[in-house]
């Protein structure tokens, strides 16, 4: 999946440019289920439904309204943490722009913060390297789970499931020394692993981005 960071121009200028728009940066890795989920009952508490919900399509946008005219607009500007603007099309009732302020509520409580927009083009940069730096994690965390599941045979070197007793392959019987091996790779790999999901953690927080955000309750 490609990062989501994007200069969308639409007729010549910003989509976010305006004066019923927001931007938002939540302490999540995308726009999930749950997000998704708040989000949709704060705007039908208003009578405004989602819009346009395709699975794939949905993790970069989405849009409430009531099937009468334009809609509310969220936008995917960046992962790690989730960058979005928000407001209405063109031609929206009052309405929609009050829809957003409830979206905005919505988002705040979940302790997201408002991105002002002499702070944009520096966040979304950070968010494409923070992008960057979730597939690097990622890419650690697929690589060393062969190890967590695996063992190698050191007579014919073929992967067997971790915890067999015997190659499925030329069917010798691990040894002390084998298990040995198989151990300090999976305690290996489990510490790469953790490093790299906490990595991805951080990445998701926004930790860094603003020196008072996230907001911690210890």
């Amino acid at each position: 999946m490609s990062a989501p960071v994007v200069g969308v121009v639409q007729g010549g200028r910003r989509p976010w440019v305006g004066r019923t728009y927001a931007h938002l940066v939540v302490p999540t890795a995308q726009l999930n289920e749950e997000l998704r989920t708040a989000l949709d009952d704060a705007m039908r508490s208003l009578g405004l439904h989602p819009v346009d919900t395709d699975a794939e399509a949905s993790m970069f946008a989405r849009r409430w309204g009531d099937g009468t005219g334009p809609a509310l607009l969220l936008t995917v500007l960046g992962w790690y943490p989730l960058l979005v603007t928000v407001g209405p099309e063109s031609g929206a009732p009052a309405r929609l722009r009050r829809a957003k302020e409830r979206l905005v509520d919505t988002v705040l409580a979940r302790n997201g913060r408002p991105v002002p927009d002499r702070d944009l083009d520096r966040v979304m940069s950070a968010c494409r390297e923070r992008w960057a730096g979730a597939v690097a994690a990622r890419h650690r965390i697929e690589e060393q789970r062969i190890w967590l599941e695996s063992r190698r045979c050191s007579t014919c070197g073929t992967l067997s499931s971790y915890g067999v007793l015997h190659c499925r392959r030329c069917s010798r019987r691990f040894s002390p020394a084998d298990d040995a091996d198989r151990d300090q790779r999976g305690r290996a790999a489990e510490e790469v692993v953790g490093a790299a999901a906490h990595e991805l953690e951080q990445l998701a927080s926004g930790a860094g981005l603003f020196p008072d955000w996230p907001v911690r309750h210890d």
